[in-house]
Parts: structure tokens; sequence; C-alpha cells
């Protein structure tokens, strides 16, 4: 059973996450990929994929899985060496971390200038995982997944009060939606996400700058 999910959701939730649909299915074996787009589905290069925008077109079956919260991080290592930004125009002073835009493959992606304006992106990364990776490490200052950057309390949420908000979208294929084994990775992601949703749309870091 091939899962296709964009790489942060993959890496930082769904790997884990896994764990208790191995133990009750293990008759299915589960392969997790970093597919971001419907593309990969409508080419049978996946069985089911969350995505990041509803499909428009296609022989799809699609329902929104949860929203989630971004909002922008740094670690407390690299705000001990420059002062915090108290709005928005401070953010000009820092480095920012954020996406490649040539490999921006979704408009859903654009939220480092929903929440940043145009304040100049000077460390690029064209996956979530590496960005956050950089944050954590101290490069500067990025928009994160608020589930993401809640698991790591070395990491401080900077201008809280500002933060974007995206979905995930849980699609297959018509003809193949009845099949037992794309059903049971379809009802555990259901359930999983409804245990979870306050993981993807509260913000749980009592520490702000």
């Amino acid at each position: 059973m091939r899962v296709g999910a964009p790489d942060g959701l993959a890496a930082y939730y769904l790997a884990s996450r896994f764990a208790d649909f191995t133990e009750k299915h293990r008759g299915i074996t589960v392969q997790l990929v970093p597919v971001p787009q419907v593309g990969p589905l409508s080419r049978r290069e996946v069985d089911i994929a969350v995505v990041l925008e509803k499909p428009e077109a296609g022989r799809f079956v699609a329902r929104k899985l949860t929203d989630y919260a971004i909002g922008l991080f740094a670690s407390a290592g690299y705000l001990h060496h420059h002062p915090g930004p108290r709005r928005r125009e401070d953010l000009a002073d820092h480095m920012m971390v954020g996406y490649v835009e040539e490999f921006n493959y979704s408009p859903a992606l654009d939220y480092v200038t929903e929440l940043c304006g145009s304040v100049p992106i000077r460390f690029q990364c064209a996956s979530a995982v590496g960005q956050f990776e950089a944050v954590r490490a101290g490069v500067g200052i990025g928009a994160i997944h608020d589930f993401i950057a809640r698991r790591h309390p070395e990491l401080v949420h900077v201008l809280p009060d500002s933060g974007a908000s995206r979905s995930y979208w849980l699609v297959e294929h018509e003809d193949t939606r009845g099949i037992g084994r794309v059903r049971a990775v379809h009802d555990f992601l259901v359930e999983a996400e409804e245990h979870d949703r306050g993981q993807f749309l509260g913000r749980h870091h009592s520490t702000s700058i």
C-alpha cells in the first residue's frame, strides 16, 4: 500500500503514526513516499494521497482531512544572539528561512509571503523538512507547521499574533477506494487526524518573543 504525502507531514507525523496501523494490519506493506500533489495518484504511482489542494478535475474522491496552522519560529539559540522581532517590519533585520520560489509546486506554499510580506528570504530550501532543520539549527526565522514545532521545546514562537492556515486533503481514485487495503488506510488516516486535531490547529508553545 503506497501512501503519498507532503514531506513535512510524512516525516513528522505519518511516519510515527503508522506504527498503530502496521501493528493492526500485519498483512499490509506500507510505503510512505513524499509526493505533495495529486499527479502521482493520477499516474497510479500511489494508492492514496494527502495533498495540499483539492483536485478540481479527474476521477478522484476527496475529503478535507484537516486544517493546520503555520507560524514563525526560531531556535532559542538564534534568539540569544539576535533580538527577537516585535513587529513584522523587524523581520528585515533577520535571516529568514523559506522555500526556493521556483520549486513552490502549489500556491498553498506561499505562506511565507503571507507571514513575512516582502522581507527577503536569504536562506532557501526546497523542502519543508530542510527548512525546519535549518530553523532548529539556528540559521534563522522560518514559517513552520505548528504540529511540527510543538514537538520541539527549543523552538520559540515569534510574532505569535501572526499566523497562516492551510488544509490537507485526502484523495483516492474512484475505482479503487472500495479495495480493502485502501479503505483501511483511509479510515486510519481519518481516525488519526480526528484524534490529533489539536496538534494541527492549536498553538502549544508557551514561550514567545
